[in-house]
């Protein structure tokens, strides 16, 4: 059983570069050699450092997420509840007002619209919104759930009939969806907790990264470099760089002093727990 008390570094990440392409890579231990990985794995999850991307003209710059901020899309000029939805998690204007996700996670998500002074709304689905997405032939959102075992997700295709919004499955994701990022020919990246997926202007989606070399790490936000190569997927700790050529992935931190540590004998607990897991499946 490994403890819960997981030591934390304290850094300080003032002054440091925001250019991504500055940042140091952190090499991710194979998947073979369990221990390893699985001590990497803890690091990250148990870091307190968070990160943002985005892409300002011809850089892709990262900056440090506060514990307990979330990525709410848009505000709307009232506060969004209905029946014992409390707390939104998405929410974008539409021509005749609001719509809202409340995701709540493995306990529910509703998709609602609200009038635009919040004073009328009517429920549109049961979808768990992760983001919603403008594409070239109108609104769509990215929704899904990844808890415990249950992987799964899709993106959705919004549509309003006279007052009424509608929604539908355009692409089942096969996977829980983390966030998306925009290329200029107008093809969405869709970051999934296994990998990467890609989604062209035809609605067709292709796997550009199977699978990333570390267990589940949340992607914060994504963003493209402006030659449209490489995508920077912000998460606990690291900044994900994929090559959009060669597909390969890079893990990267501004300074190595800034990664989280754990103590000697937390290592050694993590190590052996999954060196023996691993003997078991031999």
């Amino acid at each position: 059983m490994i403890s819960a008390c997981i030591a934390f570094l304290t850094f300080n990440v003032a002054g440091f570069n925001p250019d991504v392409t500055t940042w140091h890579e952190v090499k991710v231990p194979p998947r073979t050699q369990y221990g390893a990985n699985a001590v990497w794995n803890y690091r990250a999850n148990y870091s307190r450092l968070r990160w943002a991307v985005t892409r300002s003209k011809d850089q892709v710059l990262a900056s440090k997420v506060s514990p307990n901020e979330e990525f709410h899309g848009e505000q709307p000029p009232f506060e969004p509840r209905v029946g014992r939805w409390r707390e939104y998690y998405q929410a974008v204007m539409v021509s005749n007002g609001w719509l809202v996700g409340f995701n709540y996670g493995e306990f529910g998500a509703a998709l609602y619209w609200f009038s635009p002074d919040g004073k009328k709304s009517k429920k549109v689905s049961d979808h768990q919104v992760v983001k919603f997405i403008h594409r070239f032939d109108g609104l769509h959102a990215v929704e899904g759930l990844g808890h415990m075992g249950l992987k799964r997700g899709s993106i959705i295709r919004l549509s309003q009939k006279g007052e009424v919004w509608q929604a539908e499955r355009l692409v089942d994701l096969g996977d829980a969806p983390m966030g998306c990022a925009f290329a200029d020919n107008g093809d969405v990246f869709v970051g999934l907790a296994h990998g990467l997926a890609r989604l062209d202007i035809e609605s067709k989606l292709t796997t550009v990264v199977k699978e990333y070399p570390w267990d589940i790490i949340w992607t914060e936000s994504m963003a493209l470099s402006a030659d449209q190569q490489r995508i920077y997927l912000a998460m606990r700790q690291y900044v994900a760089e994929v090559n959009l050529k060669s597909r390969k992935v890079r893990v990267l931190v501004p300074s190595l002093i800034v990664l989280n540590r754990l103590s000697p004998d937390e290592e050694k607990s993590i190590y052996d727990q999954y060196e023996g897991i691993y003997r078991k499946r031999r």
